[in-house]
């Protein structure tokens, strides 16, 4: 397989992840973002498409157009063509900010809750003691449902994301996290 035209140096990036996808589209993350082959043609994939970093670590995908990627600065969810950090809360009626973390992350645990729900409000702009109003969408970095170094990522056959981490595994299914360790 040729190397990209445009990419200096082929023979010296690292991949880091490969996977192939419907099509025969070979899906290669580097240090240099991912670079996709289809049909005898690569294509590049970087910040532009919204990626957070460059350094992609492990892609996970259910199709050409539909899968995630880890990257040094954390998980994203890929969507034709474009990358996402953030998962949506809906705030529901009579639910404080604490509940909808909990409920988004699947865990009680003070901790955690408090270092997420500190992030939602900065990321949300939110005053710190006032309860978000019932029906507001509220944006969360995707890698705050998790808990350690994510090691692997994997997709099922009902394309839920499974993450296995330093501290256990996860899956995002739904728009909600679940943990399943310690």
């Amino acid at each position: 397989v040729p190397p990209p035209a445009d990419l200096e140096e082929w023979d010296k990036t690292v991949v880091n992840s490969l996977t192939v996808t419907s099509g025969l589209r070979l899906w290669v993350g580097t240090n240099d973002g991912i670079f996709v082959r289809h049909s005898g043609q690569w294509s590049a994939m970087g910040v532009n498409e919204g990626l957070p970093s460059m350094r992609v670590m492990k892609v996970a995908l259910a199709d050409a157009t539909r899968g995630w990627v880890v990257t040094d600065q954390g998980l994203c969810q890929y969507n034709e063509g474009r990358f996402v950090t953030n998962s949506s809360i809906t705030m529901n009626v009579g639910e404080s900010l604490e509940q909808a973390v909990g409920r988004w992350m699947d865990s009680q645990d003070a901790v955690a809750l408090g270092r997420v729900v500190s992030a939602v409000r900065e990321a949300n702009k939110l005053a710190s003691d006032a309860a978000p109003e019932a029906g507001k969408v509220l944006s969360v970095p995707f890698s705050l449902g998790l808990h350690g170094d994510i090691t692997c990522v994997s997709l099922d056959d009902y394309d839920r994301l499974w993450v296995g981490t330093t501290l256990g595994a996860f899956r995002y299914s739904r728009g909600t996290w679940n943990s399943f360790g310690y």
